[in-house]
């Protein structure tokens, strides 16, 4: 009788464990889902206690969130303002993190929200605080793989002088080293680094490894025809000891 009692106990936890929550709040989220506020939605996920945040709470969460960040206006001046919705979903409901399609709408938003501010910041003399932004953004999300190739191309250059987007090469390295070296987006920032030396111990570390294939790239950044002297100079610094580049860093030689 008791092995009878057990066996039941246990197939009732187990059925227990596949109904669906529920509570009112839960309700609500469904209802919303379905068709409602996406603000309204986001505004009650943490009414569901943690302790009822299950699979089909996170579908909801994920995809209303989403939605909503896809909602958010980027009014004049205030783009942090909107970017700011996104960082208070994530800080506040920290799984958010692993969606793919919560971070995809974050970065949209991201993209939107870093356009508008430019205008917020000083972009001259050292380190660019608009950039180191968007370097701090992009570093919370580890799920959209893309993500600081599109900020580069889409924000940064266009606006500012390539090696002002070398940081956010440097996330994309930590991630894959060899799909960022790969990546035509990240080919000025890199010739620029060479000619700028503002990273040049940094992109020479990687020109012995993997992005050693970026030595084309470099000699032909070398026979464009507006590069200067200096430049051309600082593109000797690494490629002086190519065979076919000898004769023409011998040519660029500073006087003695």
């Amino acid at each position: 009788m008791k092995k009878t009692l057990t066996i039941g106990a246990l197939a009732f936890l187990g059925l227990s464990s596949c109904v669906k929550s529920s509570s009112p709040a839960m309700a609500d989220l469904r209802a919303l889902d379905k068709e409602g506020s996406k603000k309204e939605l986001v505004d009650r996920l943490g009414l569901v206690p943690p302790s009822e945040r299950d699979d089909e709470w996170f579908d909801i969460a994920q995809r209303g969130s989403a939605a909503y960040l896809k909602e958010v206006k980027v009014e004049e001046g205030r783009g942090e303002t909107a970017l700011g919705e996104a960082e208070a979903l994530l800080e506040k409901f920290p799984k958010l993190g692993t969606s793919q399609q919560f971070m995809a709408a974050r970065l949209e938003l991201g993209i939107r929200a870093f356009k508008n501010s430019y205008g917020s910041y000083r972009h001259a003399g050292g380190p660019n605080p608009w950039v180191a932004k968007q370097v701090e953004f992009i570093e919370k999300d580890t799920v959209t793989k893309d993500g600081p190739s599109r900020l580069a191309k889409e924000v940064v250059l266009g606006r500012l002088i390539p090696i002002t987007a070398y940081p956010l090469f440097l996330v994309a390295t930590k991630r894959d080293e060899a799909a960022a070296c790969a990546d035509p987006t990240f080919t000025p920032v890199f010739v620029a680094s060479i000619t700028d030396g503002a990273w040049l111990e940094e992109s020479q570390k990687l020109l012995s490894g993997p992005c050693a294939a970026k030595k084309a790239d470099l000699k032909a950044a070398f026979k464009v025809a507006e590069r200067t002297t200096e430049e051309k100079r600082g593109l000797c610094k690494v490629l002086a000891t190519e065979a076919d580049m000898k004769a023409d860093c011998d040519s660029v030689k500073a006087p003695y």
